[in-house]
């Protein structure tokens, strides 16, 4: 299954959250990537349309969303660039995807491996300054992390939690 992800440059975020800044500051409103921002920017209006009818959508509503963000795509400045592309970091960058489940899991355990280079790399990214955590008590923690957690008592052992 896929999480979903993907990267946007800090101008169309910026560009994102000033269109729906009364939407965010009255939490009034539920936008999905991809019937709320993919496939309006993508599809042409009818096709947008009968897809978001199969979603239970009205017409009215699908049609006000599509034209909403054709006036953001036609106003935002790409700055020369495109409106969507690749972009190429390198036969040498890391590439840690959190787009699928599977690779959640397998990306987030790396900052375990304590002999892989990339778990140095991956921690400085997440600004965690140390590595896994070793402490006896109430609760025991042998070479795991816990994050936003709390845990009062019990063993942790090569863990993220």
């Amino acid at each position: 299954p896929s999480l979903g992800s993907f990267s946007v440059s800090a101008a169309i975020l910026t560009a994102l959250l000033e269109e729906y800044s009364s939407e965010l500051g009255e939490k009034s409103a539920k936008f999905d990537t991809d019937p709320h921002f993919w496939m309006p920017l993508t599809l042409s209006e009818q096709d947008y349309v009968t897809l978001m009818s199969q979603k239970g959508i009205e017409e009215a509503e699908s049609l006000a969303h599509y034209n909403r963000m054709k006036a953001f795509n036609e106003k935002f400045d790409r700055g020369g660039m495109g409106l969507f592309g690749a972009v190429d970091v390198g036969k040498d960058a890391c590439w840690w995807d959190y787009g699928q489940l599977k690779l959640y899991s397998k990306n987030s355990l790396l900052l375990l491996e304590d002999s892989n280079p990339e778990s140095t790399l991956l921690r400085k990214f997440l600004s965690i300054e140390h590595g896994p955590v070793t402490a006896e008590g109430t609760l025991s923690m042998n070479h795991s992390y816990a994050f936003a957690s709390k845990l009062e008592k019990g063993s942790l052992k090569n863990s993220l939690v």
